[in-house]
Formats: structure tokens, sequence, C-alpha cells
């Protein structure tokens, strides 16, 4: 799966054709490339925005086969996902297998030490960020700022995702390494590469 990039202000004219396209075969990717030509859009400018080649639809499926959750809840997470991979410049994937980590998917989820929803941000620490943690679009797009926020600190995904787990503090301090390594174990686990 790759991702195209592009502009802001070609965003929705990008996704339109990317999805009346449509994924798959090499016939499909020529169209895909086809298009993308034709909307005039330069895939070598320093991009501003990565766009998920994959749609909201097929992220719900996978979440209703794989998490078995209902289609309603399945397809606002998955929206969700879209939205805050785009917004944030993080890979669907990557945003896909933490909430299936953190809640296998589920907008109710809380944990024992009071973090809550798909992507398990905690109010206590978070709560400034002036998103409705209990409310599943807006708490995986702090999820997803948060994630961010710790790739710009330490580099790259995968440092950013175990200071997630384990906070940036302990992270930085090189505490709870085995802690690290289980859950990005689990989030290799949960891949939606695959």
């Amino acid at each position: 799966m790759r991702h195209a990039r592009v502009r802001s202000g070609n965003l929705c004219v990008l996704i339109a054709c990317v999805v009346l396209v449509g994924f798959g075969s090499s016939e499909e990717e020529a169209i895909r490339e086809t298009v993308i030509l034709e909307l005039d859009i330069n895939l070598e400018d320093k991009p501003s925005l990565v766009v998920p080649l994959v749609s909201p639809e097929w992220l719900k499926q996978r979440i209703i086969k794989v998490y078995k959750r209902p289609h309603e809840q399945a397809g606002s997470v998955a929206e969700a996902i879209i939205e805050a991979s785009a917004t944030f410049n993080i890979p669907w994937q990557i945003l896909s297998s933490m909430v299936g980590t953190e809640s296998s998917f589920d907008p109710k989820a809380r944990s024992i030490v009071g973090a809550i929803g798909p992507l398990q941000v905690r109010p206590e620490i978070w709560g400034e960020l002036n998103y409705d943690l209990k409310n599943p679009r807006d708490n995986i797009l702090a999820g997803a700022f948060i994630l961010q926020s710790y790739k710009a600190r330490c580099g790259g995904w995968e440092c950013a995702m175990a200071a997630y787990n384990v906070g940036i503090t302990n992270f930085t301090l090189k505490k709870k390494l085995a802690a690290q390594q289980k859950y990005l174990n689990k989030i290799e686990e949960n891949g939606f590469w695959k």
C-alpha cells in the first residue's frame, strides 16, 4: 500500500478519484497513476499532507471481521482513523494497529489507570488538548496528536509508539524497556499492513 503526497488544496479531488478508481490490480494502479497525473499533482513536491490510499469502508470491514465490532461503531472509528492519518501525517496502518492494541476498537474502553477510548488517552494528562476524549473521533485525533508530538521528539515511529505506551518521561529515561518491547510486539501482531 502506498501513500500519495499532495498539496492540501487537491485533497478532496484526489480522494474522490481514488475512491472511484478502486484498488488491487495493476490495471487499477495504472489508472490511479493516470488520474493523479491528469490532476497535475506533482508527487515530487515536498508534501504538506499524506493521503492514505485506503477507504474507510475497507477499514470498517476489516475491523468488523477481525475485531467483531458493530457496523456503526466500526465505521465511525475507521473514518476517524483515516481523518487522523491525513491530519497528522501518520500512516493509517500505525493508527489502526495502535487502536487494535490499545482498545480492540472499543470506543468505550477504559483502563485501570483511567485511560479512555479507542487510543486510551488519559484525561488527567491530556485533557487540556481541547478534545472530548469520550468521543471516539476526538479521542483518535488526540491520540494521533500525541503520537505525532512524540515522533517529533524522538525521530521515528517505533520510538513514538514506545513513548506513547510508557510515557515520554519513562521512554527518555529508558525505563520500562520490557514493557516498550512487549507493546511494539503487540503493535506488530495487530499490524494492518499484513
